[in-house]
């Protein structure tokens, strides 16, 4: 979480003949694995303040036979949910297609959150925050989900 270029991966893939999946959209995880198409996030060097950790790791992979090509993306929750990816992705495909991105268009503008910014009157529509743990508990909690779930990667 610094300002640490992203890191891309070129994989150059002789041995496959095609993409190995039926489909262009992966729908069982559990039966077909990504892991040699994306450098996952460590989601817990996150957490441990370390600045060198990207929040989001970009694979691309050239099959070589087939002359087909594979983006893999790792992208750390904190940069936005599964929607935000997914509306990255497709400007990101509409870029690449020479063709204007849908709207609304995305912003990239940095924005630090300072506590002084926050605003004690929407506290009270805001339960998960009033009622939230120490820290200790939530990141307990938080390792423990780490352990049992998978992370999904789009």
């Amino acid at each position: 979480m610094s300002d640490n270029p992203i890191p891309v991966t070129l994989v150059k893939n002789n041995d496959l003949v095609r993409w190995p999946f039926d489909s262009n959209v992966v729908i069982d995880f559990c039966k077909n694995s990504l892991s040699p198409y994306i450098d996952e996030v460590q989601v817990s060097k996150l957490f441990d303040n370390t600045e060198n950790e990207p929040l989001v790791r970009f694979k691309l992979t050239h099959i070589i036979q087939s002359n087909e090509w594979i983006l893999g993306i790792s992208w750390a929750h904190e940069l936005g949910d599964a929607d935000s990816c997914l509306r990255f992705l497709n400007t990101l495909s509409r870029l690449y297609q020479q063709m204007e991105p849908a709207e609304p268009l995305p912003i990239f503008e940095r924005r630090l959150w300072k506590p002084d910014d926050a605003d004690p009157c929407f506290l009270s529509g805001m339960k998960h925050l009033l009622d939230a743990k120490p820290f200790e508990v939530m990141w307990k909690k938080f390792m423990i989900d780490q352990e049992l779930y998978d992370q999904v990667n789009l």
